[in-house]
């Protein structure tokens, strides 16, 4: 019974390492990933694309579902001044949810030409999904994190002698001429597109035109460590 019972825990623990590990892992890879055969599209297709951890495309025809922005009034207060973001209420897509229990943040970005915007996400599934217009998307690899960081300390730096919507005019900028550089990964999407990122990745999206641009994000219950750990990072600078 004891055998039994510490054979239980075994394999257990090496479950719940495994399922952490792949949270926590970054490919050293710096390329698109691809789904086999998308005419025949399945959940469990997406999902072993998702355990390469590097960013895919696949065509969302039957998956995105339409909606009316205008009905949308819940607006985030934090965006910054170049852009538009809106919460929108999940609706069930069952070919991109994670298999285990899972949260749900759904969000939608209305795009101005040539307008910019810059993200990092730490959920476990993060998927672009466009309606409308036409974008470059571009994936940052995590390798470039400290370069970001660069980045954004020279604009809290700027922030203190300029207004906020100049200093992070600068910012975007510096980003715009950084995701130029021929090592940053880039892809043009159209409407009925999904863009799936690993977490840890770097996004930045460029509207080509006016464009709408939702992103839906699963968090799972293990994901939380992600969190945890980068709370604790940042507050200890470590």
């Amino acid at each position: 019974m004891n055998f039994l019972k510490n054979l239980i825990i075994f394999f257990g623990t090496i479950l719940l390492y495994l399922h952490i590990y792949i949270h926590f892992k970054i490919s050293s890879i710096n390329e698109f990933s691809q789904i086999n055969n998308q005419d025949d599209l399945s959940k469990q297709k997406i999902m072993t694309t998702i355990y390469y951890k590097l960013p895919f495309v696949f065509d969302g025809t039957n998956i995105i579902k339409p909606f009316d922005l205008k009905e949308i009034k819940d607006k985030d207060k934090n965006a910054k001044s170049n852009e538009k973001i809106y919460k929108k209420t999940y609706e069930k897509m069952a070919l991109l949810e994670p298999s285990v229990r899972f949260f749900t943040k759904d969000s939608v970005y209305e795009l101005k030409k040539n307008k910019i915007t810059l993200h990092r996400n730490l959920e476990c599934r993060n998927f672009y999904l466009v309606h409308t217009g036409k974008v470059i998307i571009y994936c940052i690899h995590p390798k470039y994190k400290n370069k970001i960081d660069e980045i954004n300390k020279i604009n809290d730096i700027n922030s203190e002698s300029k207004s906020e919507s100049k200093s992070e005019k600068m910012k975007m900028k510096e980003i715009e001429k950084f995701v130029e550089n021929d090592d940053i990964l880039r892809v043009e999407l159209y409407p009925n597109s999904i863009l799936f990122v690993p977490n840890y990745w770097y996004v930045c999206i460029k509207g080509l035109e006016k464009s709408v641009v939702e992103k839906v994000q699963y968090k799972t219950i293990l994901n939380e460590v992600n969190f945890l750990y980068d709370r604790i990072h940042q507050k200890y600078s470590l």
